[in-house]
């Protein structure tokens, strides 16, 4: 059976560094941030950047959380993410399956709170990649 339960979400980025992305989304499950993620390795990124057109090989990663945690999560993922301009992008689902919700939900529920033991992972800020946009 389906659920119709818009309040889940899934989120998209993408990285050059699938370790790093590894890291971030082990870091938003351990905190309790999304349920769960995906990551898909070998996507080809075209895109203008600072007048050229360039192409890189990054990952493509999803995951999914609750519409109300969708602010924390982007945060999170910025602060993480080495890219100037990462690509994030939230994504509105129609329906999914009832079993995967009802789990999705547990997993999302401050009653199984305090979050899990966070992997340490460095703050990015100072490095920055500043000669490429990410995603296409």
């Amino acid at each position: 059976m389906i659920s119709h339960a818009e309040e889940f979400i899934e989120i998209v980025f993408t990285h050059d560094d699938e370790a790093q992305t590894l890291a971030i989304i082990r870091h938003l499950v351990a905190s309790r941030l999304i349920a769960c993620g995906q990551i898909t390795p070998g996507i080809l990124s075209v895109y203008r950047w600072k007048g050229n057109v360039e192409e890189s090989r990054e990952v493509k990663a999803a995951v999914k959380t609750r519409l109300s945690l969708a602010d924390e999560v982007c945060e999170t993922i910025r602060r993480m993410h080495s890219y100037e301009v990462p690509e994030i992008v939230l994504r509105k689902c129609i329906s999914w399956n009832e079993d995967y919700s009802r789990w999705m939900g547990e997993e999302l529920t401050i009653d199984n709170w305090p979050p899990l033991k966070t992997p340490s992972f460095p703050q990015n800020n100072q490095t920055k990649k500043t000669n490429r946009l990410p995603g296409a």
